[in-house]
């Protein structure tokens, strides 16, 4: 189990507090209020997004709040400064876009943004460690061995498709010259 706090992380209850394996929270993000916050597996909280879990109990007493619970499914990602309010549920696999004020239920599976978050589109649902994906992109194309056979396949071209394409372009006049004369011989 491995997770990342970025810096000034504010968590005002740490016992209400529970994430998963591999949960990253970004610079600045901050947990307040009295209800329960849940955060799945493999997730990432950007910088400066502020998760709310109570709310101000307007029917009997506008000066009290009530707790009210957030859960964030597994393998989510939340984008920088959203606002998550309390009653609100985010299934798996959603992409919560920057700037995005949640209230309510996000379904699985999904890219959703605004203020309110709405849903823009359905997304494939996937689920994947967090280093595990890097460490096989890492291998798979960022290997000196890949970037050197491009590098030398790209110098083989220009060494010698360029000296010919400069020949034709300074001397085209020459070169028609030549085929025409070859042309002749063979008449």
């Amino acid at each position: 189990m491995r997770n990342w706090t970025g810096k000034n992380v504010q968590i005002e209850k740490p016992e209400l507090f529970k994430r998963g394996n591999e949960v990253y929270l970004g610079d600045r993000v901050r947990l307040i209020g009295k209800g329960k916050i849940t955060i799945g597996d493999e997730t990432a909280i950007a910088q400066e997004t502020l998760i709310i879990s109570d709310n101000h109990d307007y029917k009997n007493d506008i000066t009290q709040t009530i707790p009210t619970p957030v859960k964030i499914g597994s393998n989510c990602w939340v984008g920088a400064r959203c606002i998550i309010l309390g009653n609100s549920t985010i299934g798996n696999n959603c992409v919560i876009g920057a700037g995005s004020v949640v209230r309510g239920k996000i379904k699985p599976n999904t890219l959703c943004y605004g203020n309110p978050c709405k849903e823009i589109k359905k997304i494939k649902p996937k689920k994947q460690d967090l280093q595990k994906s890097f460490e096989e992109w890492n291998t798979k194309n960022n290997k000196w061995e890949n970037r050197i056979a491009y590098i030398l396949g790209v110098a083989l071209l220009g060494f010698f498709f360029v000296p010919i394409l400069w020949a034709i372009i300074f001397y085209h006049d020459a070169i028609f010259e030549f085929i025409l004369k070859f042309l002749k011989i063979f008449s």
